[in-house]
């Protein structure tokens, strides 16, 4: 009797350290870091009155170090790639091989089962199968030289890939989200941004089943209709806490309605782009072959140029006059005022999280990060009540309990 129990604790176990799962518990600290940071470096100045820092400017250092992080993931990939095929192929056919990672199917985390072992339907595939493992001693590797000239020119040959062309709309999308963000967690409290925040998550349902033809169970759209009540009860709830706390030396100051609108268009934006990366990460045609890192290199690149143009477009001009009028050393720290190393730890954890982003999306899809966004939220809204003086209602904790609740039912 105890041989199942034990094999079901194993089970378990097995599934719960899956690498899935670990990026997902990633994507959840970071989540909820990358709010309660945003938050407190955007609030500083209205309580001690110190620098604050242009939103634009952070945005474009987080998409440049996410642009540096993805051009050494591509560069890691690359060296993986070919040193995993450099077996009975000359360097002309590791340069123009199509990456084997593209085309594996997503997986899922899911509780209880087991991960497959291979099999094979006979033991003559079985003796073929150790053949072919033992003719391995017998092949032709590249020499080093040839091994790093295959790896350059693979590694320009991915950044010079026909997807790059398909991550422009994403990274314009992408661009606009962060700026919404930044400009919500201005105006309200963190935990608030974060249950409100969660409404993505049926405007990406939308999308998935008007442009993806995805299908959902009746169960999943029931969690759905949870989620809306929990969403709407916690902001309610998060409200009246708020107002009641008014003398509250720590009181969070901000437009709610401000806030509100610019979390509801970073949701609505981050859904779209999250819709058209997964389609894009996933797809299995000729000019979508390349590694996960590439398209990251791609999505950065282009969010960096979308915002140093709107950052010049913005300024009218006015950024290259006073370079020739102060000079570079100036310019440049008149451009990182208010830059410290909370200011550069966000940017760094922000970077992270699109990297994150980018592997949950590629081997998972978009409902499995509202696991990340359940476990943010509990964790933002315990942070906040020491940050903000914020005492949450009973309606603010039984919307977030629904909330967390409708996203453990739809993915059980």
């Amino acid at each position: 009797m105890q041989r199942p129990t034990l094999l079901v604790s194993y089970t378990w176990a097995h599934a719960c350290c899956s690498v899935n799962l670990l990026f997902l518990s990633l994507l959840a600290f970071q989540n909820a870091a990358a709010v309660l940071l945003t938050s407190y470096t955007q609030q500083r100045h209205l309580a001690a009155g110190a620098e604050r820092f242009t939103v634009t400017h952070v945005v474009l250092m987080q998409e440049v170090t996410k642009l540096i992080a993805s051009l050494v993931w591509c560069a890691v990939d690359v060296y993986r790639f070919v040193g995993a095929h450099e077996v009975d192929m000359n360097a002309e056919e590791a340069v123009v091989k199509v990456p084997d990672e593209t085309w594996q199917q997503p997986t899922r985390v899911v509780i209880g089962k087991a991960a497959p072992v291979p099999t094979f339907s006979s033991p003559s595939e079985d003796l073929h199968h150790k053949d072919e493992v033992a003719d391995v001693s017998d092949k032709v590797y590249l020499t080093r030289a040839e091994k790093w000239n295959v790896c350059k020119r693979r590694f320009f040959l991915e950044l010079f890939h026909q997807s790059a062309l398909w991550m422009l709309l994403p990274a314009a999308l992408y661009s606009l989200q962060n700026c919404c963000i930044y400009l919500a967690l201005a105006n309200i409290e963190p935990t608030l941004f974060q249950v409100t925040y969660q409404s993505r998550i049926f405007i990406t349902l939308l999308f998935m089943v008007c442009f993806m033809k995805r299908t959902f169970l009746l169960r999943q759209w029931l969690a759905l209709v949870l989620l809306v009540f929990g969403v709407t009860a916690a902001q309610l709830g998060s409200r009246v806490s708020l107002v009641s706390n008014q003398s509250t030396v720590g009181m969070f100051k901000g437009d709610c309605v401000t806030g509100v609108v610019a979390t509801v268009a970073s949701s609505t934006l981050s859904s779209a782009a999250s819709v058209l990366m997964e389609a894009f990460l996933k797809s299995t045609s000729i000019s979508m072959r390349s590694f996960t890192s590439t398209k990251n290199v791609h999505l950065s690149f282009y969010s960096a140029l979308y915002i140093a143009l709107l950052q010049l477009l913005g300024d009218g001009g006015k950024a290259f006059t006073e370079l020739s009028r102060t000079g570079l050393t100036d310019s440049v720290g008149a451009y990182f005022c208010g830059f410290d190393y909370l200011v550069w730890m966000l940017v760094l954890v922000q970077s992270i999280g699109g990297l994150l982003v980018a592997v949950v999306l590629r081997y998972s899809d978009n409902i499995m990060r509202t696991f990340a966004s359940g476990v943010s939220l509990m964790l933002s809204g315990f942070c906040s009540s020491y940050l903000y003086s914020f005492m949450p209602s009973t309606l603010f904790l039984i919307g977030n309990v629904a909330s967390i609740g409708a996203i453990t039912l739809y993915n059980c």
